[in-house]
């Protein structure tokens, strides 16, 4: 994903203004919800609705992994996710540090 509208994402203007979002891809300014804008590198798009939920499905994915150290390799499990804000923080900052250090 490189583009996208506001309104594909229900975000809306004021919001991405404050983060900053100023012109769409165009360098026309941001003025409604409709207008085309490129996705900053920094930037994810997480899903997280009924039909597709991103953080759950990484949440299921870390323990599996935990579990298959345990069982199979009797290891300790590595990420102990037990729940989606723990996820989120860790996940978030280990690829805004790897941003930084790029």
């Amino acid at each position: 994903m490189t583009h996208f509208k506001p309104a594909e994402l229900g975000v809306s203007v004021a919001k991405l203004r404050s983060i900053g979002y100023l012109t769409d891809y165009m360098g026309k300014p941001l003025e409604n919800e409709n207008q085309v804008l490129e996705l900053k590198v920094q930037d994810i798009v997480i899903s997280d609705n009924e039909e597709f939920s991103s953080v759950n499905y990484m949440l299921n994915v870390s323990r599996f992994i935990d579990e298959l150290l345990v069982k199979f390799y009797c290891l300790p499990p590595y990420y102990e996710m037990i729940q989606e804000r723990i996820w989120w923080d860790n996940w978030l900052w280990g690829l805004h540090r790897t941003h930084l250090q790029a």
